[in-house]
């Protein structure tokens, strides 16, 4: 294949070409490379590619909880490094940010639960409550404790309200 670059006199250039349209002066070797860059670029997505498939799989995906942890326990490894008021000063904004980070990690685990709906709304939690009542009933046969665990259930389902996110 021949360049069919248009030079100044109005003909196209002529020169021997490695399969594309134009000859290396007139830009036929960028075209080459960006083939080699995004194939190159294909295999690093291939190479991972297996990697992210076994952790997409998990079956815990939907949950940080896993994260959570991890970055607990990269605290606690930091301030158990420390060996006195001088080294926390120096591993200070380290901490810092893994605590920030777990900040956003929770918060980001909480917001997930909401909108998977993995958590326990009042009524569902009332129902359960009754079911226990219900349950305790048939092995208390007084009265009295039956009602004082039943107000205790219901005074427990009362005392917090849970953030919308």
């Amino acid at each position: 294949m021949n360049c069919t670059y248009i030079i100044q006199s109005g003909k196209p250039c002529g020169r021997e070409t490695n399969g594309s349209n134009r000859c290396s002066h007139h830009g036929g070797n960028i075209a080459d490379e960006i083939i080699a860059r995004e194939e190159s670029r294909n295999y690093d997505l291939q190479r991972y590619r297996a990697r992210l498939a076994t952790k997409a799989d998990a079956p815990n995906i939907k949950s940080l909880t896993e994260e959570i942890g991890i970055l607990r326990l990269m605290i606690e490894a930091r301030l158990n490094a420390c060996a006195d008021d001088n080294d926390l000063m120096m591993q200070s904004s380290a901490i810092a940010l893994l605590i920030n980070s777990t900040d956003k990690l929770i918060s980001s685990s909480h917001k997930m639960d909401f909108i998977n709906k993995n958590y326990v709304s009042k009524g569902e939690l009332a129902q359960f409550a009754t079911e226990v009542v219900t349950i305790v009933n048939t092995y208390v046969k007084d009265p009295d404790v039956l009602e004082a665990i039943a107000n205790a259930i219901i005074a427990k389902l009362d005392e917090e309200e849970p953030e919308a996110f």
